[in-house]
């Protein structure tokens, strides 16, 4: 009897524990600096009242920050590699953080002419059944620039 209690309690263990295959979200912290019209706890307040639903604010976030990204390829005629290209550690206003309402960092993917924004939901894992994202194709000015940049020389031995 005692030897089933111990199995039945290391089997509920491991499954408590993550599993090593789970791609978990970097956390962070959900720091803004706020602006001229309105303090930081007031766009805390207007982005709370405005979108409740955790998972509306997240997608509301990420569709921003996908607006963001093109607004800075039209500025710099570049292609973003990395969500900190074209998006602030901190940001001025709730809607541009890179961090979702559950306290992860955004994960910014390219993927050729395409991107993925993807916030890994309530539970911190992504590629799981509770992922937001949004993506879309890159600008077709920063595209046609890059492509006609040389390609970088590599270096010789």
């Amino acid at each position: 009897m005692k030897f089933r209690s111990a199995l039945l309690a290391l089997a509920l263990a491991v499954m408590a524990l993550p599993c090593a295959a789970q791609d978990r979200a970097e956390a962070c912290v959900d720091t803004i600096t706020g602006n001229a019209v309105m303090s930081v706890a007031m766009l805390h307040a207007a982005e709370t009242e405005r979108w409740p639903d955790l998972s509306v604010r997240a997608q509301y976030r990420l569709s921003m920050l996908g607006e963001r990204m093109g607004a800075w390829q039209r500025e710099t005629l570049r292609i973003p590699r990395e969500l900190f290209d074209f998006a602030d550690r901190v940001a001025e206003v709730p809607w541009l953080s890179t961090c979702d309402p559950w306290s992860h960092r955004v994960r910014f993917t390219p993927r050729g002419d395409e991107w993925e924004l993807r916030s890994a939901g309530p539970d911190g894992l992504f590629a799981t059944p509770d992922d937001l994202h949004g993506e879309g194709t890159f600008v077709r000015e920063a595209r046609e620039h890059a492509a006609a940049q040389p390609a970088p020389a590599t270096p010789r031995p």
